[in-house]
């Protein structure tokens, strides 16, 4: 696939929906302009969760053809906001409080180096907050391990956002 048979162009929420439906390959990318000093990775550097090294070949061209676009990996946590955002939780709750998992070594070896690489890029911090929740894995059909976080507890003792959710068909009908 050349760059030339590659189009990209603006398409509606329910025309991804449509070619995701079909099979189609998405990628997302989010674009915010760099600030002085910010030096990203090295294109080298940029690991791709698949095995075809033909596909990495031709994503890393692409990362080449628009390395000022691309500036690598974030530094640490983004800028303080104006609006602190928080999860409202039942009046009277306790945190939740249950055993950690049972981890086999080579679960344990992946998580102290999963949270390690996370604590080197500033992308968590240490917390003393009595809300925790446990930590799992599960293998990737690439035979790697994806870590996910067991936030079932904590999500029981929300707050339930319950708003109406606007109709897809009259928001379509609207556009026209």
């Amino acid at each position: 696939m050349t760059a030339e048979e590659v189009a990209c162009g603006l398409m509606s929420g329910l025309q991804v929906k449509r070619a995701m439906r079909k099979g189609a390959t998405a990628f997302l990318a989010v674009l915010r302009e760099a600030t002085e000093g910010e030096k990203g990775a090295e294109l080298e550097e940029v690991k791709f969760d698949y095995e075809d090294p033909e596909w990495a070949e031709r994503m890393r061209q692409v990362l080449r053809k628009h390395k000022q676009i691309f500036q690598g990996m974030p530094k640490g946590l983004p800028p303080k906001r104006s609006v602190d955002h928080k999860i409202e939780l039942e009046a009277g709750s306790k945190p939740p409080f249950g055993p950690i998992y049972h981890m086999s070594p080579l679960e344990l070896e992946e998580a102290k180096r999963q949270l390690t690489d996370l604590l080197e890029r500033g992308l968590i911090q240490p917390s003393r907050s009595p809300y925790g929740a446990p930590i799992l894995f599960f293998r990737k059909a690439n035979g790697k391990l994806r870590m996910c976080v067991d936030y079932r507890a904590l999500n029981k003792l929300t707050v339930k956002n319950r708003y109406p959710l606007p109709r897809i068909d009259e928001l379509l009908d609207r556009l026209h």
